[in-house]
């Protein structure tokens, strides 16, 4: 995991999956409040923990780094948040 994670910056072979409910925008993408589903799911300890991580640049979308707690995703969209926690988002 780490060599294939940090030293070939690749993503992990097993990412686990978060349901979570968006606003549809066309083209596949949609707007999802991250904020929610994080913390429920604790990949965050609290909101203020992932607006921090968010204003430090510490929270990826499929590589692109987001800049507010609401993000444009795909269906299967990859987030980073931090250095070790990765989930695929799919999308209902």
């Amino acid at each position: 995991h780490f060599t294939r994670v940090h030293q070939q910056h690749q993503l992990p072979t097993d990412i686990p999956e978060m349901q979570c409910e968006g606003n549809p925008l066309g083209e596949g993408q949609f707007s999802v409040q991250l904020s929610r589903y994080l913390v429920q799911n604790g990949l965050v300890s609290s909101n203020s923990e992932l607006k921090r991580l968010v204003e430090q640049n510490g929270v990826e979308v499929d590589g692109q780094k987001i800049s507010e707690m609401t993000a444009v995703v795909k269906n299967g969209s990859v987030l980073k948040v931090g250095k070790r926690t990765f989930v695929r988002i799919r999308v209902e």
